[in-house]
């Protein structure tokens, strides 16, 4: 069994896409109006609703200029910051810990305790493996954390 992520509808005058991923559909194409033919065909078939201009999705933020297109994950760098609580710089300016795992989590290479919230911390480290595959300079890090 195959699921499809990713459809393409090509003419010699256009070309559309539509991108899927569990409840959420992005679709997008160099005619407008074949594009907006293909969103009211499947509006005709599923309940949909139109959010307009692709802003975020997929921890993916999305900004448009004249240029072109701006893709960004910094929103999801500051999530996890906060949810890490991380996000305050101050935080690191008084210490003489040398990483951040000594720092927030109170964990050296030789201390055999547990995390106090262990779920956490993995939910943390997931989210820094998704990361590393665009930002490979961290990759050293995430693998000792992991």
């Amino acid at each position: 069994m195959t699921d499809y992520a990713m459809f393409r509808h090509s003419t010699p005058q256009d070309i559309c896409f539509s991108f899927l991923y569990v409840d959420d559909t992005v679709i997008t194409g160099s005619d407008p109006a074949t594009f907006t033919s293909l969103k009211w065909h499947l509006q005709s078939e599923f309940e949909m609703k139109n959010l307009g201009f692709l802003r975020y999705s997929l921890r993916i933020c999305v900004a448009y200029s004249s240029r072109g297109y701006l893709l960004s994950q910094q929103k999801y760098i500051v999530d996890l910051l906060d949810r890490a609580t991380l996000s305050d710089p101050t935080a690191f300016v008084s210490s003489s810990i040398s990483t951040l795992m000594e720092l927030h989590f109170k964990l050296r290479r030789d201390d055999g305790s547990q995390l106090p919230q262990p779920m956490r911390y993995r939910e943390l480290v997931d989210s820094l493996i998704y990361l590393f595959a665009i930002f490979t300079d961290i990759s050293h890090a995430v693998h000792f954390l992991s």
